[in-house]
């Protein structure tokens, strides 16, 4: 687990904690326009950070996740790595299951730690 997070953290990374779900160069979908880093794969990191005792670490991620939403408090699907523009689907509800689900993980986490 710990040496495949590494990997998908380095090889997926679009920057500031952002991960694309593919290399949308070396994959290419057929699709038009460009792939921006898909937010629920970040939040899977944050749960991977989160299940290997990485705590801080995730925490850290995860606080810079939740400062990227709207003044609405949503998110959309991706968001481009260069400007922070939201893409893809707005809002959409993978991101937001992500936001909780993560927040849950983490919430526990820290609620079994030693004191």
């Amino acid at each position: 687990m710990v040496a495949t997070a590494t990997a998908v953290a380095e090889r997926l990374s679009a920057g500031d904690g952002l991960l694309y779900r593919y290399l949308h160069e070396e994959s290419p979908d057929g699709l038009e326009g460009g792939e921006g880093a898909f937010v629920l794969c970040s939040y899977w990191l944050v749960d991977n950070l989160t299940a290997q005792g990485r705590t801080d670490e995730a925490e850290d991620l995860y606080a810079a996740l939740c400062s990227r939403v709207s003044p609405l408090g949503l998110m959309s699907e991706q968001i481009n790595a260069s400007t922070g523009e939201f893409m893809g689907n707005f809002p959409q509800a993978f991101s937001h299951i992500g936001v909780i689900a993560s927040g849950v993980n983490l919430a526990r986490a820290r609620e079994t730690e030693p004191s």
